[in-house]
């Protein structure tokens, strides 16, 4: 069942809202415009910078189809299927089916800790009941938990789970990762995007970079500098991602600063507003300001 042939970036997608919290549809389309022309490989509903965990089931099943609706095929959706009840995970996951996504991506249930036999049972019983390939997620910041090196091996092994994305941020451990599975069919994907560059010399196939919702040329260069071995290029467009995330990323001590930054970031660009769902909360005011000014002498 191992079919998905996907490298490149991929866009880990942001939840446009309303002031009500309720879905911003145009500006998902919008988005989902930007990303494609930029050049992105696939699109990611449902993660962490889509701020799955604040969302109703309700209206993730609408992202879901919206996505889905938007995207025309044009390029991969690969759905987050995340959710603390097994249920509710299926239920994505047919959502996911229903409207032609192309796999799924789940983390680790997250609140009970579990041991790894705990989680290779899981992933099994998961990867047996959906209808679509999988991607394993390692979000230890989190979920608490991380995935041992044996315990990929042995789910790299199921004939419908075709891959990892690791957010750890640990470079030894992809290391070690790529190492272990290089000369497979399974895929191999970082998040964290300072470390992007560094992720494709060990043998990354790509990243899931929350910037690219912001600049997608960006990332997209980048790799394609790699690919074609052009390693100066490579180091001065990681310079520029490293920068971009010391503007928008680190505006507060706030352990969400992240998407408090990249949310605003977008709304400045015309892309979406920049409400969060509770309970993150948005920027203040004066950082608000702060940043626009920041931004225009970003590149």
């Amino acid at each position: 069942m191992k079919t998905l042939d996907l490298r490149g970036i991929i866009t880990p997608l942001i939840t446009p809202l309303n002031a009500d919290y309720s879905l911003d549809v145009s500006s998902l389309d919008k988005i989902v415009e930007h990303i494609i022309a930029g050049g992105v490989s696939g699109v990611f509903p449902l993660g962490t910078t889509g701020e799955f965990c604040s969302l109703s089931l309700s209206m993730q099943k609408e992202i879901i189809l919206r996505v889905c609706t938007s995207v025309k095929s044009r390029i991969p959706v690969l759905v987050g299927i995340s959710s603390v009840s097994l249920s509710d995970t299926l239920t994505l996951a047919e959502q996911a089916n229903r409207f032609h996504a192309d796999a799924l991506v789940a983390t680790l249930p997250f609140y009970y800790q579990l041991s790894q036999k705990e989680i290779i049972d899981y992933f099994s019983l998961l990867a047996n009941k959906v209808k679509l390939p999988l991607f394993l997620y390692n979000m230890p910041s989190k979920t608490k938990i991380n995935f041992d090196l044996a315990t990929v091996l042995t789910l790299s092994k199921h004939p419908n789970i075709i891959g990892l994305k690791d957010s750890s941020g640990d470079m030894k451990y992809f290391s070690d990762l790529t190492a272990l599975l290089g000369n497979t069919d399974f895929d191999l994907y970082v998040g964290p995007e300072e470390k992007l560059a560094e992720s494709l010399s060990l043998g990354a196939h790509g990243g899931v970079n929350g910037g690219s919702n912001l600049y997608p040329k960006l990332y997209v260069s980048l790799y394609n500098a790699f690919q074609k071995g052009d390693m100066k290029q490579v180091e001065k467009l990681q310079k520029d991602i490293q920068r971009l995330s010391d503007v928008v990323y680190h505006l507060t001590k706030n352990p969400n600063a992240y998407l408090q930054g990249l949310k605003t970031a977008l709304s400045i660009n015309g892309l979406c507003q920049d409400t969060l769902a509770p309970p993150l909360q948005d920027l203040s005011s004066k950082l608000k300001i702060d940043l626009r000014a920041k931004l225009n002498t970003l590149f």
